[in-house]
């Protein structure tokens, strides 16, 4: 499948186009450049962009997705997630999911010792991405069926597990990284580019891209993972040249997110999951947070 966006300004942290072109084919960026595309990339399934939209790549959230529902009740670490069955954490990170694509995150490193509901949910809701699954002390141990699960899905390709060094030892088969702790919840990627700062996020931007085998932003051969938005009238407007310092503490209207070559969010609308999936999530979770509440008192 080829991806074709014309007429688009360009955003990286390598360079910026005014005006110019990305081409994706098959996941990956095929091509990127000034001006009009070459005609051998015209032929597209899907041709977006025009006078007012950006495209840039996309960040990386950093998020426990299971806490989701429960944000704002203090909760911290992990061990709250034991008390959530399959179907519940499930859909606590499938709605969590829903809420950072479709405000431009197209992929989330995902802290959980949840392997199974999350990573199915992952792959439900089209984002890219991995699972970070804690070892050390105080973190619960994942299931042998969870560690078998997340062999299998390291072998398939589809969602990366890596085994998340906390102070413990990493299990064999598993590809190991150091612990990263997630912060408060952040739905946001311009939030964050406000909180930390221009340099600070870009830095991280392209080290998550590395960490997850994406290549360099936004460039030949790097995985297709973009945001683009329309800044064709306000929010987030501008009068001339649109750089990082402007979309900084804006909250700009996004039009598509891309995710490993594949649009999961066109028109701001999410094109994996349904109204009818937010109403059973609401069913399900209302009781879990009844019952989280409870027991905090």
């Amino acid at each position: 499948m080829r991806l074709l966006f014309v007429d688009v300004a360009v955003l990286s942290p390598a360079s910026t186009l005014a005006a110019g072109y990305v081409s994706v084919k098959d996941g990956v960026v095929e091509d990127v450049g000034e001006g009009e595309p070459p005609l051998e990339l015209r032929a597209a399934e899907l041709i977006g962009g025009g006078h007012g939209r950006l495209v840039l790549p996309g960040f990386v959230a950093l998020v426990t997705p299971t806490l989701y529902p429960f944000r704002g009740l203090g909760l911290h670490g992990l061990s709250f997630e034991e008390a959530l069955s399959y179907e519940e954490a499930y859909y606590a990170a499938l709605m969590a999911f829903y809420e950072l694509s479709v405000s431009g995150y197209p992929a989330v490193m995902a802290v959980t010792t949840r392997v199974s509901p999350v990573a199915d949910a992952m792959e439900a809701s089209g984002v890219s991405g991995a699972l970070l699954v804690p070892f050390g002390p105080g973190y619960p141990k994942p299931t042998r069926e969870d560690l078998e699960k997340a062999e299998a899905l390291n072998e398939s390709g589809r969602v990366r597990v890596y085994a998340m060094r906390c102070g413990g030892q990493a299990p064999q088969g598993l590809p190991a990284v150091n612990c990263m702790e997630p912060g408060r919840w952040v739905g946001s990627p311009w939030i964050e580019l406000c909180r930390l700062g221009e340099e600070a996020a870009l830095e991280r931007l392209v080290e998550s891209w590395r960490m997850l085998g994406y290549g360099a932003p936004i460039s030949k051969g790097s995985r297709a993972n973009l945001v683009v938005l329309d800044l064709s009238e306000p929010p987030a407007w501008s009068p001339g040249p649109v750089g990082w310092d402007w979309i900084t503490g804006s909250t700009p209207r996004v039009e598509m997110v891309v995710a490993d070559g594949r649009p999961v969010v066109d028109g701001g609308q999410h094109l994996y999951i349904g109204l009818s999936d937010c109403e059973k999530a609401r069913r399900i979770l209302s009781e879990a947070l009844s019952r989280v509440k409870n027991a905090g008192r």
